[in-house]
């Protein structure tokens, strides 16, 4: 195997419940899961709208923890370079 070079490794969930798993099996698709943000505003890089978003859902579905969380891995996610690397893990098997 060839050896691998990376800055960063970041774990990418695979939906609630691992609903994404058969994209990932299908196709070695990453899916992220934040259906109340635009694509534009995510090309626009619209960060500080982003946040607002996360947190108005958070506030909606009347959780109290987590916005920042969220936001942090969309970001993350978004800004990934190709010295970025994201694993997950699925049939017992590494994928990344």
């Amino acid at each position: 195997m060839d050896k691998l070079n990376f800055d960063n490794a970041f774990y990418l969930k695979l939906g609630k419940e691992g609903m994404w798993k058969n994209e990932l099996e299908n196709g070695n698709k990453a899916r992220i899961g934040w259906s109340n943000i635009a694509l534009e505003d995510i090309q626009n890089e619209n960060w500080s709208k982003i946040k607002k978003n996360i947190e108005k859902d958070y506030v909606d579905r009347g959780k109290k923890t987590g916005s920042t969380q969220d936001y942090n891995a969309l970001k993350i996610f978004c800004e990934a370079t190709g010295n970025n690397i994201f694993i997950t893990f699925f049939n017992s098997k590494l994928y990344w």
